[in-house]
This record gives structure tokens, sequence and C-alpha cells, in this order.
């Protein structure tokens, strides 16, 4: 039986870099050879979410907390829009699960 484990953390790749070309902006991820063309909200979100969390480990909650504030979003249209931004991350490498080391 295989178990599945919960993942409540996440970390934004600390390579990841925007070019904001107006209505475009390009995601530039030097670890993996990936560049992504988005459009202007989607480089917005990211560039919040990279200013937000930088390198620190964060949670569905605070992505949900992100985009309320940037949006006038109900709590289920940001949970909605919070799946679908950490699914495209964490596709793309973007963002990974945390994993806390020992002290």
């Amino acid at each position: 039986m295989t178990e599945h484990v919960a993942i409540s953390r996440y970390t934004l790749s600390p390579e990841l870099a925007i070019e904001d070309f107006g209505d475009e902006a390009l995601l530039f991820l030097p670890e993996g050879d990936l560049i992504i063309n988005v459009n202007k909200a989607a480089a917005l979100i990211m560039e919040q979410c990279k200013n937000t969390f930088d390198e620190q480990p964060f949670s569905m909650d605070q992505v949900i907390e992100l985009l309320q504030k940037l949006y006038d979003m109900t709590d289920r249209e940001a949970r909605s829009e919070g799946r679908a931004l950490l699914s495209f991350a964490l596709r793309h490498k973007i963002a990974r699960p945390h994993r806390a080391t020992a002290s």
C-alpha cells in the first residue's frame, strides 16, 4: 500500500527571475533551463509571492491570503486560484515541497 504524505509547506525556487514586458512577462528558472511566457496578472502574482515569501516556507493558506489581499476574491475563489497557482508552480518546479532540516 502506498502511503500519502500531506504537504503543508512549500518554498519558491531561489533561482526564479521575472522579466516584465508590459502585457506579458517571462519566468526564468535557470536551474531547470526553463522559460515560461505568462500574462501580466500571472507575473504580478508570482512577483508578489517572490517578494512576500522569498525563500521562506509558506502554506496554501498564506497564498490564499495573498490573493485576497491583491484581488477582491471570495474565500472560495481564492482557494480555487491558489490551488491552480500552486499546481502550476509545482509542475514547473518554481515551487517545491518544503523539506524541514533537522537542527
